[in-house]
């Protein structure tokens, strides 16, 4: 079946048993926690500690993640100005922008940047990024799919609340994967021997583990959200084709070739991922 069909089914699935009710929101419960809190760490868990890793091309790899959401929060500063020039909100330039305030009755560059930012800058480098490569770049793929996502998880959870405003960090420490990567890779490193039952068990999570992820970005798919409709129409080229040129840009200048080039500019082309929309909306 071809790669993109296949990811397509998955996350339709997803969002029909979500829209159409066909389970109940308790079996449905069940199965993200089962998903998010098992299924998933564990796989990821298993593929950062199994797989052979180089330091120079993680850090390379961390360096384009950085790169492209350093790109994109300019992209959304550009971006925050422009809607508010088209909308005749604002006058003059960009630094003239930042120093205009909300104005009763309208919407401050200030605010609108901190509502349309993180759709702009940070990508799905979890549930849909990690998958795809995995399918495209096979274990090499998902190993380099997690490195990039610790560090994008990192500034989302971190950077991406200042932005916005917010003033607590707790978010990072609420994401499972998280901590299954960033062990996974600290006994990759130490060059600990993984045990023959978790190389066998990720043997059954590859059929098990991208389905269940695909399904829950299927899942979070809430049409119902005009919010989420609305900022997502305006946000997607710019985070996705931004995400694609700053990618293959910053790639290009480290040098970075075959499976970990092509994770990097993958990952970087991701579109916004919901969880951005729901930070936006609670910080």
């Amino acid at each position: 079946m071809n790669l993109w069909l296949k990811i397509f089914i998955y996350i339709l699935a997803g969002f029909i048993l979500r829209s159409q009710k066909l389970l109940s929101e308790k079996i449905i419960g069940a199965f993200i926690d089962v998903a998010l809190y098992f299924f998933i760490p564990v796989f990821i868990l298993t593929a950062a500690w199994g797989s052979p890793v180089d330091v120079q091309i993680t850090m390379n790899i961390g360096i384009v993640a950085t790169g492209v959401l350093l790109a994109g929060t300019g992209f959304a500063a550009a971006f925050s100005w422009y809607r508010l020039k088209s909308a005749g909100s604002i006058k003059g330039s960009i630094k003239d922008s930042i120093k205009q305030n909300a104005v009763p009755g309208r919407a401050g560059y200030r605010e609108t940047f901190r509502k349309t930012c993180l759709p702009v800058i940070f990508m799905n480098s979890a549930y849909l990024s990690i998958p795809i490569n995995s399918y495209y770049f096979g274990s090499e793929g998902l190993l380099y799919a997690v490195i990039y996502n610790v560090v994008i998880t990192f500034f989302n959870s971190t950077l991406g609340i200042w932005l916005i405003g917010g003033r607590g960090i707790g978010e990072i420490f609420r994401i499972p994967f998280l901590y299954a990567s960033i062990a996974g890779l600290a006994l990759n490193f130490a060059n600990v021997p993984q045990p023959a039952f978790l190389i066998t068990l990720n043997n059954f999570l590859k059929d098990t583990a991208m389905p269940a992820i695909l399904l829950l970005v299927g899942y979070n798919i809430n049409l119902n959200k005009a919010l989420f409709l609305k900022d997502a129409a305006m946000a997607a080229g710019i985070r996705i084709f931004g995400g694609f040129l700053s990618g293959y840009l910053i790639t290009t200048l480290l040098g970075l070739k075959g499976a970990a080039a092509g994770v990097a500019i993958l990952a970087s082309s991701m579109p916004s991922a919901i969880n951005t929309y729901i930070l936006s909306k609670k910080y």
